[in-house]
């Protein structure tokens, strides 16, 4: 790439990402930070290739120009011009260099302070998380069951993306603990849980279960199918049992089926052991998804699924207020 073709594309970052540009450093004609000022006879600096086509010129700034066959006039006057040279403004180049390395260490300062505050607010979040997860689970001596402030923080918690906040608080919606029961509302936070980075394969399982079934969503075997799948393939031993029972009773796949048994067999799934072991398939029987009882999916988290233990938060006396429903999720 030309010392221009760099000029031009650094001049039109510069022009994208900077409304603060100083009015010196701009060419007036192509409107963009200059990369090779130099000064016209008009006594104005200019981004040299821009003046060399106004001036119906193209030489190297290390060579003299000829002068044009038309009368050259100035780009900012419009006045005759007494002379096509250009000579190189190395200050004005000296000045912009600088100015762009500043501007270069403030936007990787800005960019440490984004990050630190990225850092900060997960930080906030597991800490809400873990405070419904106090209130919710009832295992910490000191503090009472309280579904309802347990809803209200893992909303705190959810607004800022924590995948697990969403998943309990899908739950309380699904279920009606604690809140009004509004499983389209869950199916929508089961979404928001289940899906970008570190995806909550429960709640694709649970969304799988939604749209198999028809509760909360319309029933839909495809869309089952795929959040099925998508949980399987994370390893959740119930999604590889649920997703083999798609293939084996509506697909008639009993091969695919077989391999999704086997793989949550191997996981100790005890209904897909039974599969595996006795050698058949349900046969007339069809295989149906669990219930979504609370010894299936909902039970609230124990230590030993979450860890060794939350944090100590501290918080003031009185619970939270859930936020309104269309905060998010509208």
């Amino acid at each position: 790439m030309s010392n221009l073709e760099t000029a031009a594309e650094a001049a039109e970052t510069d022009a994208e990402t900077d409304v603060n540009v100083p009015s010196a450093f701009v060419c007036p004609i192509t409107l963009r930070v200059m990369e090779w000022p130099v000064v016209c006879a008009d006594g104005h600096s200019y981004e040299e290739a821009a003046i060399c086509r106004w001036l119906d010129v193209c030489v190297s700034p290390r060579r003299s120009p000829s002068r044009s066959p038309r009368p050259p006039r100035s780009p900012m006057t419009n006045e005759p011009l007494e002379s096509t040279a250009l000579v190189p403004n190395i200050a004005l180049r000296r000045a912009i260099a600088e100015w762009r390395e500043e501007r270069s260490h403030e936007a990787r300062l800005r960019r440490q302070i984004r990050v630190q505050i990225n850092n900060l607010q997960r930080d906030v979040a597991e800490t809400q998380f873990w405070v419904g997860w106090r209130y919710h689970s009832k295992l910490d001596a000191g503090v009472s069951g309280d579904a309802a402030t347990a809803a209200a923080w893992y909303w705190k918690a959810a607004e800022k993306g924590h995948k697990k906040a969403q998943f309990w608080l899908a739950c309380m919606y699904y279920d009606g603990e604690g809140v009004a029961q509004d499983r389209a509302l869950a199916a929508r936070l089961y979404v928001r849980a289940g899906t970008g980075p570190d995806a909550c394969s429960d709640a694709q399982l649970r969304l799988g279960y939604m749209h198999h079934v028809g509760a909360g969503v319309e029933r839909d075997v495809d869309a089952a199918r795929e959040w099925y799948a998508r949980s399987a393939r994370q390893g959740n031993a119930d999604a590889q049992y649920c997703l083999a029972t798609v293939y084996d009773a509506v697909d008639g796949d009993d091969a695919t089926a077989r391999e999704w048994y086997e793989k949550a067999a191997r996981q100790g799934h005890a209904a897909a052991l039974v599969q595996v072991g006795g050698g058949a398939m349900w046969g007339a029987e069809s295989p149906t998804p669990p219930l979504a009882g609370d010894d299936v999916f909902v039970t609230p988290p124990s230590d030993e699924r979450w860890g060794a233990g939350p944090p100590t938060p501290l918080w003031g006396s009185a619970p939270p207020t859930p936020p309104s429903q269309e905060t998010m999720y509208s």
